[in-house]
């Protein structure tokens, strides 16, 4: 996807005030170019329930991910992130969370505060078998 094309997506989401956006990449399309930031508007939507932002190049998942507090399902997978912020924790209302094909380690604790979360889905996620305090 271009550029252009990422900025369209959302202005279009915030004026449509869809609750859906969808800002992932094809694989391997020549000449798309990939997120490696999240756009600081995408925070803003406020009323998104399901975010896609698979097939990217993100590194991180910043705090303000947390202002999205309808959401209900966020797909990372296919992407180069090397851990969670913490604040996902604060999603209250997820209940669906893809991580697959990322360079994760470990889940940030509050994971455990997602009381609807009913899926996780990952793959070359390595977790400890015991908690180093």
């Amino acid at each position: 996807m271009k550029p252009e094309e990422f900025r369209h997506r959302i202005e279009e989401c915030r004026q449509l005030r869809f609750t859906e956006l969808a800002l992932s990449s094809g694989w391997n399309t020549p000449g798309e170019e990939k997120l490696t930031a999240i756009p600081d508007e995408v925070f803003e939507l406020d009323w998104l329930e399901k975010l896609n932002l698979g097939r990217n190049q993100l590194k991180r998942l910043p705090s303000s991910i947390s202002n999205l507090q309808d959401l209900e399902v966020l797909d990372l997978d296919n992407n180069q992130l090397q851990e969670l912020t913490n604040s996902i924790g604060n999603l209250q209302n997820l209940d669906r969370l893809i991580l697959k094909n990322n360079q994760l380690k470990w889940l940030p604790d509050s994971i455990g505060n997602l009381q609807y979360l009913e899926a996780v889905s990952y793959t070359h996620l390595t977790l400890p078998t015991k908690r180093i305090v």
